[in-house]
């Protein structure tokens, strides 16, 4: 087995920082909307308080990434349709996703999931939950972030590279 060289191993390590700050940036800014929308103002904050507020600061931020993520898989379907459909209708540069993303098995993970996804939604519509959950409006705004990240990260024209994630 070969190991990596210390290049590889240093963007690694600096990916994993960037993963962490985004994490909790994502997260400060998702309870800070939430705190503005519910009108709530902390004053007088304790230690304590403080340290509950970043724990569900870095929660929010680790659902975020995580439903993004997911939301990328399960847009990928959709995505390679649209990309199909203005394919055909366009006559110049013709863009096609990266080749990790053009793989039959990521495909065939996108629809299961968007399958997954769609029953979960269903499930969660004709059960009784909290009165103002909008199960399916999350699951929505996850996959419609998706597919801008999949449009901005794995779309490229014939003549070009896609931006990488890892630079």
């Amino acid at each position: 087995m070969k190991l990596p060289d210390k290049e590889t191993l240093d963007r690694l390590k600096d990916l994993a920082s960037l993963a962490q700050k985004a994490i909790l940036a994502v997260g400060v800014w998702i309870l800070f909307c939430y705190c503005l929308s519910e009108r709530i103002v902390p004053d007088g904050l304790s230690l304590g308080d403080a340290m509950i507020l970043i724990m569900i600061a870095l929660a929010f931020g680790v659902v975020m990434i995580l439903g993004v993520g997911y939301g990328m898989i399960a847009a990928l379907a959709p995505a390679k349709l649209i990309l199909a459909v203005g394919n055909a209708i366009k006559k110049g540069k013709k863009p096609s996703f990266a080749p990790f993303w053009r793989d039959k098995v990521m495909t065939s993970a996108s629809i299961v999931l968007l399958f997954l996804l769609g029953v979960l939604v269903l499930f969660g519509m004709n059960t009784s939950s909290a009165s103002d959950m909008r199960l399916g409006q999350t699951v929505g705004c996850f996959i419609t972030i998706g597919l801008f990240l999949l449009r901005i990260f794995a779309v490229k024209y014939e003549d070009e590279k896609p931006l990488p994630v890892m630079p």
